[in-house]
């Protein structure tokens, strides 16, 4: 799953937005927006190995996707209840643990999935 954004110059600085997330973010050089973009959703997600990838597209366009396809469900909780904080908080984190747990689980007993 990726999201898109806008980049566009203002003045010194390039500002970076992904609209479905009411996002903004911006860098001295396109560069640093794509950079700080990255680091904003990383931030947010707070986890361990989470590394967002920035996929630059034509013109004014870009897309942001989890490096690792397993951790995408993140992102998409991100997109999904982004206006709830701390819910989303708690259902990352939920998340991240049931991964974990099913993780446990298949090491222990690789005949229970």
């Amino acid at each position: 799953m990726r999201f898109t954004g806008k980049i566009f110059k203002d003045g010194k600085f390039w500002l970076v937005e992904i609209p479905i997330l009411d996002l903004m973010t911006q860098g001295r050089t396109k560069k640093e927006a794509y950079e700080m973009v990255a680091d904003m959703l990383e931030s947010m997600v707070n986890k361990d190995g989470f590394k967002i990838e920035v996929f630059k597209g034509e013109k004014d366009s870009f897309e942001v996707g989890a490096s690792d396809p397993k951790r995408n469900m993140i992102l998409v909780l991100l997109g999904l209840f982004f206006p709830f904080h701390f819910q989303l908080y708690l259902l990352v984190n939920t998340l991240d643990r049931c991964l974990y747990l099913r993780q446990l689980s298949t090491c222990s007993n690789p005949n229970h999935l």
